[in-house]
């Protein structure tokens, strides 16, 4: 699939003219453009529980090459313990579920991603624009839901604190998704051009980063852990 008529993702569009880099790299930008964190791409995405956003089991199925077989189980990350209001722990605990799921959308966008490099040089770029669509709409809908949660746990339940935690939070996931979108990039680069030593240089650059991120990750989700919970 060397040459395609149009593609769109969001609101924009290339021409068949374009290197499979380069329709990547605007691929990646639009990924990056549709996640502004407080502005989810698609408004009609539905954020409850029972809603009709992408599931992971659809998105799994993508990566997979739409093995019908494949499926994705989520838990949450914890449970409360102590003396916490049972609404407030709902709500806590809805949290760590979408913290679960966004780690296995990175899981499958990263699957997605390998297997689209294993169809070079002809890159099967459809496939994989499909799934970067899917996941957009996915992370889209997890960050508003969370953003929600801030809000009611601001609001609602005031504790401040776990709402701080929560926007440092989607601050280094706004920029974990960045760093991604550059592997993922520089990823290809490096493969088709297997001689230049900077691309290899610039993966472990991001790789390097992708760890500090990770741990900065880490360490909010142990401070919003110790915070929400409240001990005989």
């Amino acid at each position: 699939m060397g040459e395609f008529s149009s593609m769109t993702v969001g609101q924009w569009s290339m021409v068949a003219t374009r290197s499979d880099t380069t329709m990547f790299s605007r691929l990646m930008r639009d990924l990056l453009q549709a996640m502004l964190w407080m502005q989810p791409m698609a408004a009609q995405v539905k954020v409850m529980v029972s809603s009709s956003r992408v599931s992971l089991a659809g998105l799994g199925n993508l990566a997979a090459g739409w093995d019908s077989t494949r499926t994705s189980t989520m838990r949450p990350y914890i449970r409360c313990k102590g003396k916490v209001p049972s609404e407030l722990k709902t709500v806590i605990q809805r949290f760590y579920h979408l913290q679960s799921e966004r780690l296995e959308t990175y899981r499958l966008f990263e699957e997605g991603h390998e297997a689209y490099l294993r169809t070079a040089p002809h890159y099967d770029f459809e496939h994989y624009k499909q799934l970067v669509h899917e996941i957009t709409q996915a992370f889209s809908g997890i960050s508003k839901e969370v953003l929600e949660i801030k809000e009611r746990l601001h609001q609602d339940f005031d504790r401040p604190d776990l709402s701080e935690h929560i926007e440092k939070l989607q601050s280094k996931e706004k920029q974990k998704l960045e760093l991604t979108a550059r592997l993922q990039l520089a990823k290809q680069q490096a493969q088709d051009h297997p001689e230049d030593e900077d691309c290899r240089d610039k993966i472990h650059e991001i790789k390097h980063h992708i760890i500090k991120n990770n741990e900065a990750l880490s360490e909010i989700m142990q401070d919003f852990k110790y915070d929400s919970e409240e001990c005989d």
